[in-house]
């Protein structure tokens, strides 16, 4: 899992024009490289030795690096370009071994990941209950119970966006 901290902000791989490859965590690999078809190889690379300050960022870069270093470098690297949907790109590069290290050109966040899929309100409830559903949620089943714990109703996605329901009785 990458890790999100003050040292290590992003993960990023640029392939230049004048073929170079450079990819930092908290060093840098970075080589010329000859692209052939959906393949490269590296001519020649450099990997400063600066390390990490927390361990868990060097527990991630040597992962990271391993794709691209078993006892030297493992050459030729497939690489993978695929358009998404909503514009963004994914680059998967594979070693020779089948290790992959995967790149999209979307910075990710984790209030992307914490999106609630369904939020309620007021909690607790005495008259009526709202219930909202995140529209990128998917299906979705919600059981209401009683403060006995015995099941009172149950609602599928389809059946929610803005609900109000009754909870008086």
């Amino acid at each position: 899992m990458l890790p999100i901290n003050y040292e290590v902000l992003t993960i990023s791989a640029d392939f230049t024009d004048s073929a170079e490859l450079q990819t930092v965590v908290c060093d840098g690999l970075c080589g010329d490289i000859t692209y052939l078809a959906s393949q490269f190889t590296f001519n020649s690379y450099a990997l400063p030795l600066g390390g990490c300050e927390a361990a868990v960022n060097s527990s991630f870069q040597n992962v990271h690096f391993s794709v691209f270093f078993e006892n030297d470098i493992i050459s030729p690297f497939l690489y993978a370009i695929t358009d998404k949907i909503n514009g963004s790109k994914t680059l998967v590069v594979t070693n020779a071994s089948g290790d992959e290290t995967i790149y999209g050109s979307v910075l990710l966040s984790r209030q992307a990941f914490a999106t609630p899929l369904v939020s309620t309100y007021p909690n607790p409830v005495k008259e009526t209950l709202f219930v909202t559903t995140n529209p990128n949620s998917g299906y979705v089943t919600i059981a209401i119970l009683n403060n006995l714990g015995k099941h009172v109703l149950s609602l599928k996605s389809s059946e929610l966006n803005q609900t109000v329901i009754n909870v008086e009785s």
